[in-house]
């Protein structure tokens, strides 16, 4: 039998086509998802609503979006996620001391652990997992902690039809637990539930879902918190997760984000997964993070 030799790779064409904003310029960073914003000051525009509409419409072509040299603070870091939906309340980490929305993902420079060393995309444990995510950066590294994307309806769409049809009638469990207790051992100082109290935080979700303003058909599982197909074991459902995680973050459906001091950046997770590099060890790296209540999951079509 012979060898796929160019199975690794995966062609298609750019998920998006060019058109012109008025309120800002638009760069794409790759063909399968993101893009750099550039000529618009984020705070002075928080009440603009054309401002707000052509953002929401580049989120939605783009799903990652990047602004740099931004000056913001925790409430207009709040404003800004709030163009997109009601703010989330994150039951696991601790808060801003001022606000219980506002999240910091911090890692001190004597920490060997960032957060969520694994693919994945927000709260997928609970039955509205977040819908966008927003992230600031305080105080980074002069390089290192690029956050990795991944366009996981284009990695839908590269499967063959015969895989398609059969996930499309699978739902997933989605937990917490396992992640909170490893999370509360090595990232004690910002854990704030026991693994034991994470044990509530479990559901189901469809293993396709459809984006409520695209219509397009994304995976939605993840290695971080999905732990098996409803109506089989963890055993029975490892080997096709497995596959489906390794398959959506190949590099050509993927873009990383590099930081750097008042860069700002915002995710639709119903149609990505993002994960941080952790190639920054000894240097101190503090970020804000706000996000937004999602829809409870469609079915695809």
């Amino acid at each position: 039998m012979s060898k796929e030799v160019y199975r690794h790779s995966i062609a298609h064409e750019p998920q998006f086509a060019e058109i012109a904003y008025d309120s800002f310029e638009l760069e794409p960073l790759t063909g399968a998802l993101g893009a750099e914003i550039t000529g618009l000051d984020v705070a002075g525009n928080l009440a603009d609503e054309q401002v707000t509409d052509e953002l929401r419409l580049a989120l939605s072509r783009h799903f990652v979006l990047v602004f740099r040299d931004q000056d913001l603070d925790k409430e207009s870091i709040r404003r800004f996620g709030q163009l997109f939906g009601p703010l989330h309340k994150n039951p696991v980490v601790k808060k801003h001391e001022e606000l219980s929305d506002v999240m910091l993902v911090r890692q001190e420079a004597d920490e060997k652990y960032n957060f969520a060393g694994n693919w994945h995309s927000d709260v997928t444990w609970e039955k509205r997992p977040c819908g966008e995510s927003v992230l600031y950066a305080i105080d980074v590294p002069r390089w290192g902690g690029d956050t990795h994307f991944a366009n996981t309806g284009l990695a839908f769409t590269a499967l063959s039809d015969e895989m398609k049809t059969m996930l499309s009638r699978l739902s997933a469990v989605h937990e917490l637990e396992s992640s909170q207790r490893e999370f509360a051992e090595k990232k004690s100082a910002d854990a704030d539930i026991t693994a034991e109290q994470a044990l509530k935080y479990s559901t189901e979700h469809p293993v396709v879902r459809r984006h409520p303003v695209t219509g397009a058909n994304c995976l939605f599982v993840n290695e971080q918190f999905t732990t098996k197909f409803v109506g089989m074991t963890e055993e029975e459902s490892r080997p096709l997760l497995e596959t489906l995680c390794r398959h959506q973050t190949r590099p050509d459906f993927t873009c990383r984000v590099r930081w750097k001091k008042g860069t700002l950046a915002v995710w639709d997770n119903r149609a990505t997964i993002h994960y941080a590099s952790n190639d920054y060890p000894n240097i101190r790296r503090v970020m804000m993070r706000v996000s937004t209540i999602g829809e409870e999951p469609m079915s695809s079509d």
